[in-house]
């Protein structure tokens, strides 16, 4: 679970409230288009914390896998996606 505003599972401790989402509202159609047409870190200022959140977690896990020789299969997402 990630770290995002919608469909939240609140966790309560001390002095804040984290929420979290699971990786199939991260994985949108809409996050993965966005991502893909501009992957860069600087355009993340241009989005709502929410968005934001969701855009450093997928562009984490892209480096993740270019770094370890691997690469995402986006159209698999994307043709994923219309089935959940």
């Amino acid at each position: 679970m990630y770290l995002c505003e919608a469909n939240y599972i609140e966790k309560k401790n001390a002095k804040s409230v984290q929420i979290y989402l699971n990786a199939i509202d991260v994985y949108t159609k809409i996050n993965i288009k966005d991502y893909l047409a501009r992957p860069e870190a600087k355009f993340d200022k241009e989005y709502s914390e929410e968005r934001k959140k969701i855009r450093q977690y997928i562009r984490k896990d892209d480096l993740a896998a270019k770094r370890d020789g691997g690469v995402i299969d986006w159209s698999y997402l994307l043709n994923a996606d219309d089935g959940w």
